[in-house]
């Protein structure tokens, strides 16, 4: 293999090279899991197959991939070649095993990027989706909230099929984060995973930016036009990331998008009413709030359920999002009014029935449905008692109509 080329596993990074032992050892299919431990359905992929994939999807077309990212990223860079690339494991994940690709430049910084390899089936079967639901959420909204992708395609091994993979932007500073009972404390704790620092955990008041920034992103996304909606992310795949200034403020960012769908079917070639979009904007809101509130402790855990207080700033978060989203859309001007007045006329039992609807749509079994189940009734309280706030409607005018569609 070239000498450019250089693989690390573990953190801290610790070299490893063709004919050390671990490179012909399985690597574990998530982190769950027991070294080697594989579906049934999936083929046994080494540690050596893994690199020996990434290296033919860098390499492939004279490395036009990694060029075409420092074209993107430094565009002053006195030469687009790299001088060496670093790739470097750093999780066994449900869906892909994501490395760390370091770029050296010349003359200027190293470049990061992440690769995302689906090595098992279930992220082969979303890895095309995911490519296509970030590549236009990144061109279809001027703010960017997750990773923009520099390409997609498959690494050869020697004897297994090809590998499928895309490099991304990696998020520099920006680490994944759980709630924790390594203090032994009863406290509510969130645990970031600093491997650069060591792990911390967020104050308070970081943790109420991150509800509020977390709804805030997922509310810009919402598309008025299609009712589209990110969809099946969770804080135990951290699905969401965080960075802290030296300041403490903190700043987040999502870095999959495995489903963007209707949250409401439409018929074909049918704008959505204005009633229409309403109804799907009240069943993203509890949908949305009440999956914000599910972790698991480590991320790998029992499920848990986020405290009452966090409640209002997701609250706050979607009227920003909302706020946001209408003015990417260009929508009129009392499109957030007549929302936010249409969501605080809703009774306690219309959120009921909304989220009656949502428990019917997931599977009886499934751990977060029983939980949503058992704190449904208290999560409508808290949530309804944020919409109906003063303060949340102390920025609005009288009322106005709202117009009939959304052209």
């Amino acid at each position: 293999m070239p000498e450019t080329f250089h693989y690390f596993v573990g953190h801290p990074p610790v070299p490893l090279r063709p004919g050390d032992t671990q490179w012909d050892t399985p690597i574990p299919y998530h982190r769950a899991a027991t070294p080697g431990g594989i579906d049934k359905d999936d083929t046994c992929v080494t540690y050596g197959h893994y690199f020996t994939a990434v290296q033919a999807f860098l390499a492939a077309d004279d490395l036009a991939l990694p060029k075409y990212a420092i074209g993107r990223c430094r565009a002053g860079a006195a030469c687009r070649q790299p001088q060496s690339i670093d790739i470097h494991l750093v999780k066994h994940g449900a869906l892909y095993h994501p490395s760390r690709v370091t770029l050296a430049i010349t003359g200027g910084p190293p470049l990061p990027l992440a690769v995302n390899v689906a090595v098992g089936n279930a992220g082969r079967e979303r890895l095309s989706d995911e490519v296509r639901h970030l590549t236009h959420l990144c061109s279809a909204f001027p703010e960017r909230y997750v990773p923009c992708v520099f390409g997609a395609g498959e690494g050869a091994t020697r004897r297994l099929p090809s590998l499928p993979m895309f490099a991304v932007q990696w998020l520099d500073d920006y680490h994944e984060y759980h709630r924790t009972a390594r203090d032994g404390s009863e406290a509510e704790r969130r645990l970031v995973w600093d491997a650069e620092r060591g792990p911390w955990c967020l104050s308070d008041r970081q943790t109420t930016d991150l509800f509020r920034r977390m709804v805030f992103i997922l509310t810009y996304y919402f598309d008025p036009r299609t009712l589209a909606a990110i969809m099946e992310w969770h804080h135990a795949a951290g699905d969401f990331i965080v960075k802290a200034d030296p300041d403490g403020a903190i700043d987040v960012r999502l870095i999959t998008v495995r489903r963007y769908a209707p949250m409401l079917q439409l018929p074909a070639d049918a704008s959505p009413s204005v009633q229409t979009i309403l109804d799907a904007l009240a069943l993203f809101l509890l949908r949305t709030t009440l999956w914000m509130r599910i972790d698991r402790l480590e991320g790998v855990g029992e499920l848990v359920w986020a405290e009452d207080r966090w409640v209002a700033p997701m609250w706050e978060g979607f009227v920003q999002g909302i706020a946001a989203m209408a003015q990417v859309h260009r929508l009129p001007g009392v499109f957030e009014e007549g929302t936010l007045r249409y969501l605080a006329a809703h009774e306690p039992h219309d959120w009921e029935r909304i989220g009656y609807q949502i428990l019917d749509s997931y599977p009886a079994a499934l751990p977060e449905a029983l939980i949503i189940k058992h704190h449904l009734v208290d999560h409508i309280a808290c949530l309804a008692a944020a919409v109906r706030s003063a303060s949340a409607f102390g920025a609005l005018s009288q009322q106005r109509p709202v117009t009939d569609r959304v052209e």
